[in-house]
C-alpha cells in the first residue's frame, strides 16, 4: 500500500485539532480533568490539564503514524480495498475528536453519559468496518 501523504497530513491535523480546541477553552478547564469513566459514567481517573489537552492527541498521533507505517510496509496490503484504506486513515482522527469531546465536556460539567456515547461510536465503527 502506498502512503497517501495528503490524506496522512489531513488526518494528522484532525488528530491534533483537540489541542487547539483545548487551548481555546483552557481557562474554563479545571486543573484535573477526568480521562476515564466507569460503566455508570462516573469519572474514576484524572490527569493534569496539560496532559489531557496535549498528551492524548500527541499519543494518538503516534499511534496513527505507526499504524499507517506498518500497514504500508506489509506487501499483502497492496491489494487492499481503497475504501478500507480510507477507513483506516480516518479511524484514529474520529477517536481523537470523540474522546476529546467527551473529556472536555465532562470537565466542563456535562451530564453526557460516556458509556452510551462510546457504545454508539463503537457500533458505528463496526458497521463501517464491517462493510469493507
Amino acid at each position: 500500500m502506498k502512503t497517501n501523504k495528503k490524506l496522512l497530513l489531513l488526518t494528522s491535523m484532525v488528530i491534533l485539532f483537540p489541542m487547539l480546541w483545548g487551548l481555546m477553552i483552557w481557562s474554563q478547564l479545571p486543573n484535573q480533568i477526568p480521562i476515564h469513566f466507569n460503566a455508570a459514567g462516573q469519572a474514576n481517573n484524572f490527569q493534569s490539564k496539560v496532559l489531557a489537552v496535549f498528551g492524548l492527541p500527541l499519543f494518538l498521533l503516534l499511534v496513527h503514524l505507526f499504524v499507517i507505517f506498518m500497514i504500508g510496509r506489509d506487501s499483502k496490503n497492496s491489494a487492499m480495498n481503497e475504501k478500507m484504506i480510507r477507513a483506516i486513515y480516518w479511524l484514529t482522527p474520529i477517536v481523537s475528536l470523540s474522546t476529546s469531546y467527551l473529556i472536555y465536556s465532562k470537565a466542563l460539567g456535562s451530564t453526557t453519559n460516556p458509556s452510551v456515547f462510546v457504545s454508539v461510536l463503537l457500533g458505528l465503527i463496526f458497521v463501517i468496518m464491517g462493510n469493507y
